[in-house]
């Protein structure tokens, strides 16, 4: 980032502004962060084994293709030709999550019965060609690096490995040792899930050419990063629905993959993926998957949401027949009142009726990092039987249009003066400086038909106090009363997000079949 742009977003970040002035005067500290090697990898390391199961690829040759194709590169459709493909490189992208997806193929997971095979390996010759040696590239990456291995061998099993087949396995035994050369650990409290992910490719690519170390320190990643991403409840701490869908998905194809190939550790990932499985639930809202947080661009959210209904779609289909039973298995024996007997930290959800309702709610309220949070602190999801009646956006792009979907303003809550409820968070605040700026966290009271939070987020705003919204739920209506203590003028912004057309009428707005009206006392 250029220091104009810093001094920019200083002069623009009143409370980035506070810490500044803080760590200048010595109270805060700032603490870099490093790429280290977590301790429990200390003495490990990837021996030069032989892939000892590359007998069991079948060497194909593939023709060029002579059909054009269309496929998707996460929201960025393509028609890809014959006649021209060959130009392709990441510079066709708009989109830098298009890019990715590009470098991943994970473009060919979705394909489903309209996947070209020979499609997929002219786009693979090429990449080798293109950025096979550009190892400072975003090509190689370490969580696109494990990304990519899980995705040609996979394709590789499914269809034969591209020939010549030494120099295609030369290639991917190149991706196991990058990943664990630049293996995404940054401390213990900077450490998302893109290590479990560096993990999950070392495992599951050791497992598939048969390479021991691989496996051992893939399969020590995964379980110690289970726990750090992972609460006790089974939620991924991210801030992002689609999230969790993704990194279950890893660790159920990790379990499977440990049943398929008889490991001693597959009662570890089975236990974690029927942890994970628990809380999927709360996400099975009756319109659709809420889209709450960052959007992943491995996969689309509907790839996934056969781990919340069983329906034959999906990743599901991909699985063997003996591993689709298996997964079945083991979500029927998983206890329904789960969720009620382990309070979920970052979850909450009520079902009134025909209403459903759900609510992003960490505990001290600021966007979780590291994480796919967004500013959504007092937003909410709602539907009507099978009928979305406010919605999360979601995160539409990770170019610069899609910044402003992060923003509070983007999310079905409400702004003080333009300011959000919480600050936009940052790494190198600490907790103490958290409490500071927005006092203790927010205080959550549930019941059925009534759901409630109090916060002081906006006493850093020069006369506001405590802000509490509730959420009241009848037959036929919902009432949001917000009510916010303090003196003097401010502007205050309420945010409500819906597909639904909509038109003025005289007692407030209709859209859809819904109407909503509004009433303020001073």
């Amino acid at each position: 980032m250029s220091l104009i742009r810093k001094f920019r977003r200083l002069y623009e970040d009143q409370v980035l502004r506070q810490w500044f002035y803080g760590w200048l005067l010595g109270k805060w500290k700032f603490t870099p962060i490093y790429k280290l090697s977590p301790d429990y990898l200390v003495d490990t390391d990837l021996y030069e084994d032989l892939p000892v199961n590359a007998n069991l690829f079948q060497e194909r040759f593939y023709q060029k293709p002579v059909m054009a194709g269309n496929y998707e590169f996460s929201g960025e459709s393509h028609k890809l030709d014959p006649d021209w493909y060959k130009q392709i490189d990441e510079t066709l992208f708009i989109d830098i999550e298009s890019k990715l997806a590009f470098h991943r193929f994970s473009w060919v997971t979705e394909a489903g019965k309209n996947l070209d095979p020979d499609w997929v390996v002219a786009l693979w010759v090429l990449w080798v060609e293109k950025y096979s040696k550009a190892f400072s590239s975003q090509a190689w990456h370490p969580y696109t690096v494990s990304e990519r291995l899980i995705n040609i061998l996979q394709f590789s099993g499914r269809f034969g490995i591209p020939e010549p087949k030494d120099e295609t396995i030369k290639l991917l035994l190149q991706h196991g040792r990058k990943i664990y050369q630049n293996l995404e650990y940054f401390g213990k409290t900077h450490t998302g899930n893109h290590l479990a992910n560096n993990g999950r490719g070392l495992y599951l690519g050791g497992l598939m050419l048969g390479i021991a170390s691989w496996i051992d320190i893939g399969c020590k990643i995964l379980l110690e990063e289970s726990r750090r991403i992972f609460s006790e409840s089974g939620e991924l701490g991210e801030g992002s629905v689609h999230y969790h869908l993704l990194a279950s998905r890893w660790y159920i194809e990790c379990w499977l993959a440990a049943k398929k190939y008889g490991r001693k550790e597959e009662p570890y990932f089975e236990r974690i993926a029927s942890s994970v499985l628990s809380v999927l639930p709360i996400f099975n809202m009756p319109a659709g998957l809420p889209l709450v947080g960052d959007i992943s661009p491995d996969c689309s959210p509907s790839y996934l949401l056969s781990l919340l209904d069983g329906t034959e779609s999906g990743w599901l289909m991909e699985l063997a027949p003996d591993q689709q039973k298996a997964l079945r298995e083991l979500k029927n024996n998983i206890d329904p009142n789960n969720l009620k007997k382990r309070r979920l930290n970052n979850w909450r959800r009520t079902d009134v009726g025909s209403w459903a309702a759900i609510w992003h709610s960490t505990l001290d309220g600021w966007q979780p990092l590291p994480g796919h949070g967004h500013q959504d602190f007092g937003s909410f999801e709602l539907h009507y039987d099978k009928i979305s009646v406010f919605i999360d956006l979601g995160r539409r792009s990770y170019g610069v249009t899609g910044e402003s979907d992060k923003h509070a303003q983007a999310h079905n809550t409400l702004t003080i003066d333009d300011l959000p409820p919480y600050p936009e968070n940052k790494p190198y605040y600490s907790d103490e400086f958290r409490k500071l700026v927005t006092g203790s966290g927010p205080i959550w009271r549930d019941n059925l038909d009534h759901i409630n939070v109090e916060t002081s987020c906006f006493s850093r705003i020069k006369g506001v106090g405590v802000w509490q919204r509730s959420w009241n739920f009848t037959d036929k209506e919902v009432t949001i009363s917000d009510t916010i203590e303090g003196e003097g003028r401010h502007t205050i912004l309420r945010y409500l997000h819906t597909i639904h057309p909509t038109r003025n009428c005289d007692e407030g707005v209709i859209f859809g079949p819904f109407k909503v009206s509004g009433s303020s006392k001073p």
